[in-house]
């Protein structure tokens, strides 16, 4: 879901409820999220993380708003 349709679903909402929000003067800094998985998988479970992480994979590079790690952020 991109940022404008979350945006358009707000508004909706917001006129049939008493839903408030606020739109931030300072965007948030960016977080570091970490995938974790069991060390040891069975087969089973690991091609159920493989396709978590392909299909999460898949929604980073189509959102705009969110960056994968590169090497270059490691750098000073």
């Amino acid at each position: 879901m991109t940022f404008n349709a979350f945006l358009t679903m707000v508004h909706a909402i917001s006129h049939k409820t008493n839903l408030t929000y606020y739109t931030l003067r300072e965007t948030p800094t960016p977080r570091i999220c970490y995938i974790l998985t069991n060390r040891y998988p069975n087969e089973r479970r690991r091609a159920f993380i493989r396709q978590f992480e392909r299909e999460m994979e898949a929604f980073i590079a189509e959102n705009g708003d969110i960056c994968s790690f590169e090497d270059w952020m490691l750098r000073e």
